[in-house]
């Protein structure tokens, strides 16, 4: 170690004070985090621009410290120069240090009472330090150049306390803050502090200065990593996406348990930043949690709490305490909101899935209300997610006779010929690891994930084969009805679809019938108008689906072709309950024949049904009565023979 006052030639102090490769590294990796941010997909938050703008003072302050070395090594008596570019170089680290002392009070979640005063002692410091350097330059007690070219200088200047100092305020502060911060950053930050300040110290101590500009590079660097690479969200403190995917699949992968706790609430980004009692119950809630949980933001609204089962195994009885501290948390706020508590199952393949199931389960729930999860909702979900691989596969392949799918139906009954002629296809689904899955469960799965247009494909083109078979073998057959989903008209090119597959079987497009349910055609009544008239003048027919479940827009219903009203079962069921009940179900009937519709019956399950429709001179009907859905081959059997030369 070297004494404390040095007295060198100018040649000697550029060679152990001021390393130009250590100048022009720090500079290069200002360039490459620039570029590096510019190129990607990182959100331009004002905090990332405030950590950019000490970047840009880096890269200056390096300069600088370059262009010193340089001035030194050919122009030594150049004094005044010298003298300026060291108290520009000083600004300039000094102000990149200050900006990011002002940007760490985000992520250690500062009041701005706080960050004002931090600010302002950190400023203030800096400015006197760059100043007391200047004038221990004049005194001539402290960094100076002799007539003869000489430099004396001391180990400990004012601007090395004076970093020492910031970066030590801000270990302070990361101590008085530690409550509210998740245990991973609050390591991270110090480690980015702590290593710089060794820095400073040990390279004083032995007597240079070469990486006093890489030492400001480090925290700068630390930041950007933690809080704009996806890994931490400065704003609340929490982990992110990235760090609850690795964090999860790393309990799978030890075989350990763990809970989680998903508070859903709506708008979060904009309740943070618009109010202040909002923040209030967030920090309340995050300083009570924390020190037992990593706290993750996820999908931008949710708040997810990650517990380790190993480590807390009370927690999982204590999660209904945890959920009531949530809610109390923000109790008197007007937030919307969904709470979801789990632990653990080895169901569960992925991190991934997790979401996907935090995702499934919230779409089933009321606002303001709390589910917990149990292994039965874990079964239910893993044979959701089963048949959504599935239907995206189905749609992937786009082959029209896909084994998956399978056509059933379900005999219609004309009064008026007394006997079958008509049927509705029903569609099921048949996969080898589930055995048989019903419209109810997989039919909603394709529509929210936009998969339903080509199992709809699949479904004509099954209806028009076996159609074109049961003529070709003489069987008096009217027509098959399919459902179709409003999705279905969404789709480009998706009418020539339907055209081309009828064509292809060289079926008259009378033989096709399609349903759609009244509710669906209200809410998308400007888009299937038009597509409905254009198959309909082709012959296709229409039926008027589930008539009765909704509110009736005949104005609406009047403007599009349908051929058949079906009335649901429950104007049945109501007709059953009173005579008053039965006269108005019996109007509907009969407004309908009037305007040259035929009425169709769902539901009939027995004779006193029957006859009650009948009694309202019902065109068709349909029910268990006259059978279950049956696979589509097999409804010959209710067919009669229109042609005996062509079936023998």
């Amino acid at each position: 170690m070297i004494s404390v006052d040095h007295l060198v030639p100018v040649s000697e102090y550029v060679e152990t004070q001021i390393s130009p490769i250590g100048e022009i590294a720090s500079m290069a990796l200002c360039m490459i985090i620039f570029v590096l941010i510019f190129q990607s997909s990182i959100r331009r938050t004002s905090d990332l621009k405030l950590i950019l703008r000490s970047v840009v003072f880096c890269y200056i302050g390096a300069m600088l410290r370059l262009f010193q070395f340089v001035i030194m090594s050919s122009y030594p008596g150049s004094h005044m120069l010298i003298y300026v570019t060291r108290a520009l170089y000083f600004l300039s680290i000094g102000s990149c240090l200050f900006l990011f002392s002002a940007y760490i009070r985000t992520p250690l979640r500062i009041a701005d009472k706080t960050a004002f005063y931090q600010k302002t002692l950190t400023g203030t410091v800096g400015i006197i330090a760059v100043a007391a350097d200047i004038i221990f330059s004049v005194l001539h007690t402290g960094f100076y150049i002799t007539d003869d070219n000489y430099i004396h200088y001391t180990s400990w200047n004012p601007f090395y306390i004076f970093q020492c100092l910031a970066l030590l305020i801000i270990m302070v502060l990361l101590n008085a803050r530690r409550s509210l911060i998740t245990a991973k950053i609050r390591w991270g930050i110090a480690g980015i502090t702590i290593v710089p300040l060794i820095l400073l110290v040990v390279q004083t101590l032995f007597g240079h200065a070469y990486w006093i500009t890489f030492s400001e590079f480090i925290p700068i660097l630390g930041a950007i990593f933690m809080f704009h690479t996806g890994a931490y969200d400065p704003e609340t403190g929490a982990a992110k996406n990235d760090i609850f995917l690795s964090e999860v699949e790393n309990y799978i992968l030890s075989k350990k348990g763990f809970a989680l706790l998903c508070g859903h609430i709506y708008n979060f980004s904009k309740w943070y930043k618009t109010s202040p009692e909002f923040c209030e119950a967030y920090t309340r809630f995050f300083k009570e949690s924390a020190h037992r949980c990593v706290i993750f933001r996820l999908m931008n609204d949710r708040i997810v709490m990650l517990y380790s089962t190993e480590k807390d195994p009370g927690i999982v009885n204590e999660m209904r305490t945890v959920a009531s501290s949530f809610t109390d948390s923000f109790h008197g706020l007007p937030l919307r909101y969904k709470l979801i508590g789990l632990e653990s199952s080895p169901v569960m393949p992925d991190a991934e899935s997790y979401i996907d199931l935090i995702k499934h389960t919230e779409s089933k729930m009321p606002d303001n209300t709390s589910f917990r999860i149990t292994s039965e909702d874990f079964s239910i979900f893993i044979r959701s997610r089963r048949i959504l691989s599935e239907l995206e596969d189905i749609s992937k392949n786009g082959d029209l006779d896909d084994k998956r799918i399978l056509a059933y139906c379900q005999p219609v009954y004309n009064t008026v010929k007394k006997r079958y002629d008509t049927a509705e296809i029903l569609m099921r689904m048949h996969l080898d690891d589930i055995g048989m899955v019903f419209p109810d469960e997989f039919i909603p799965a394709a529509e929210s994930s936009n998969l339903i247009h080509p199992l709809t494909l699949i479904i004509i083109n099954k209806s028009c084969r076996e159609m074109r078979r049961f003529l070709d073998e003489g069987y008096d057959i009217t027509r098959f009805s399919i459902n179709f989903s409003v999705q279905d008209f969404e789709i480009d090119g998706s009418l020539d679809e339907i055209i081309g597959i009828i064509r292809k079987y060289d079926l008259p497009f009378e033989k096709i019938a399609i349903e759609l349910t009244e509710s669906k055609i209200i809410s998308s009544f400007k888009l299937l108008k038009p597509k409905i008239q254009y198959l309909n003048r082709r012959g296709i027919q229409f039926y008027l689906d589930d008539f009765g479940t909704g509110y009736s827009n005949f104005d609406r219903i009047m403007e599009l072709p349908f051929q058949i009203i079906k009335f649901d079962r429950s104007l049945l069921i109501e007709a059953g309950k009173s005579d008053r009940n039965h006269y108005m179900v019996n109007t509907f009937a009969e407004m309908f024949r009037n305007l040259d519709y035929d009425v169709l019956f769902e539901g009939i399950e027995d004779e006193k049904n029957e006859n009650d429709c009948i009694g309202m001179k019902a065109s068709y009907l349909q029910g268990f009565k006259y059978s279950r859905p049956i696979p589509l081959n097999e409804i010959c059997s209710f067919l009669t023979v229109e042609n005996l030369d062509v079936k023998q």
